[in-house]
């Protein structure tokens, strides 16, 4: 008979656990000793372990090759002394697999396409293939394009504009593209890329509204602020290798392979679903402890972002502009620790994330990330970040 009190590892699976199980054995064995399905549940049969009084140090094992995940794990101070790690290994999989390719065209262009009406009503501005992110199409292939006149004409850095006017000459392409309602804006301007959706146009007037604001001025007598632009995500823009583009309409996705890419069969495509992956968080006072993430690969997390920091404006709250301050200075991780001491991520694999790869937030201490291989992410490799100066977080 097994108790609780005595064991040291807890076995999970997606394909083959039931969280009606003890998670003793890491495989069904005919009774209900065989995996748990969830990290979740895992977690908190140690919270229980905590609270009776157990101590001694437990280790959760995920069994599959793939934990899809649409929702971060997260590791709160129920619970400490605790190694999550694979029995072999393991991807952490912040997407949904997409595949059964076909060779087809769009645009004009020989590509491959899915059908991913399965998934539902998606909305998704990444798609990673063969462990690579694939890239936006854009209007024009070459340079960018000058507005008429933008909302907000002074010159002081924080003067936020909302709108622009576009040319003419520019209005007379765009107002032909099938998708214009989903396409963004950017433009690297000062230090920052700023990139928002469009909130609405007007191809009659040439007004076209951000849904996020600036968040320093474009206006267009100096060189620094000066908004100069392109348009992504045009259907009409799809053309070149390792370009992808999301029909709405057909729910089909259409991809140009890069070279090597020669057959459909061969892509490993992924739509991700969730921001983060994992979340090791305490509290000012009471931190979480002794928390050991190892040898996963941790994969497929979106890349949608927008800045919420400083959005008030003069008593104005803008919901969030279309860059931080800086870099994305604010911007969230896959992977993050908040007042957590002495964990650790180590020998993992991270790959295909959406913004910052680790962030090491206020409160934390003693936060060990080593031998990890970070590649192919949309910002930093680690953040880290604190309280004032003076302060003890």
């Amino acid at each position: 008979m097994y108790n609780m009190t005595d064991i040291t590892t807890l076995y999970v699976s997606q394909k083959e656990g039931n969280d009606d199980h003890q998670g003793f054995f890491p495989y069904p064995n005919g009774d209900m000793t065989g995996p748990l399905k969830s990290v979740e549940c895992a977690l908190e049969m140690i919270g229980d372990l905590r609270r009776a009084g157990g101590l001694q140090p437990v280790t959760v094992k995920i069994m599959d090759d793939i934990y899809y995940l649409d929702k971060p794990i997260q590791v709160s101070n129920k619970v400490r002394d605790v190694t999550i790690e694979p029995y072999s290994r393991t991807i952490l999989c912040g997407g949904r697999r997409v595949s059964k390719f076909e060779e087809d065209s769009f645009n004009g262009h020989k590509c491959f396409s899915v059908d991913v009406s399965d998934l539902g009503d998606i909305s998704f501005t990444d798609f990673y293939v063969n462990g690579h992110r694939a890239d936006f199409t854009r209007y024009p292939q070459e340079g960018t394009l000058k507005p008429e006149a933008v909302e907000n004409n002074s010159s002081q850095l924080h003067a936020h504009s909302r709108w622009f006017i576009a040319k003419k000459e520019d209005l007379e392409v765009i107002r032909h593209f099938r998708n214009f309602q989903d396409c963004f804006i950017s433009y690297n301007h000062y230090w920052v890329d700023e990139h928002t959706p469009i909130k609405e146009y007007d191809l009659e007037s040439g007004k076209i509204t951000f849904l996020y604001p600036s968040r320093y001025s474009i206006e267009l007598t100096h060189p620094r602020s000066a908004l100069e632009y392109i348009i992504e995500n045009t259907a009409e823009g799809f053309q070149n290798p390792n370009e992808w583009y999301y029909d709405k309409v057909t729910k089909r996705i259409y991809y140009i392979p890069k070279d090597g890419e020669a057959a459909p069969e061969e892509l490993e495509a992924y739509i991700p679903v969730t921001d983060k992956l994992l979340r090791i968080e305490g509290t000012a006072d009471h931190k979480v402890e002794n928390i050991l993430i190892r040898n996963f690969d941790l994969a497929y997390t979106r890349g949608d972002y927008r800045s919420s920091s400083n959005a008030i404006v003069d008593g104005e709250d803008f919901g969030g502009f279309a860059s931080d301050g800086q870099s994305v200075c604010s911007a969230h991780g896959s992977v993050e620790f908040y007042h957590a001491s002495h964990c650790a991520l180590e020998h993992c694999r991270l790959y295909c994330l959406g913004v910052h790869a680790i962030v090491v937030e206020e409160g934390s201490d003693h936060i060990r990330i080593r031998e990890n291989d970070i590649t192919e992410i949309g910002a930093g490799a680690i953040r880290m970040n604190g309280g004032e100066y003076g302060t003890e977080k």
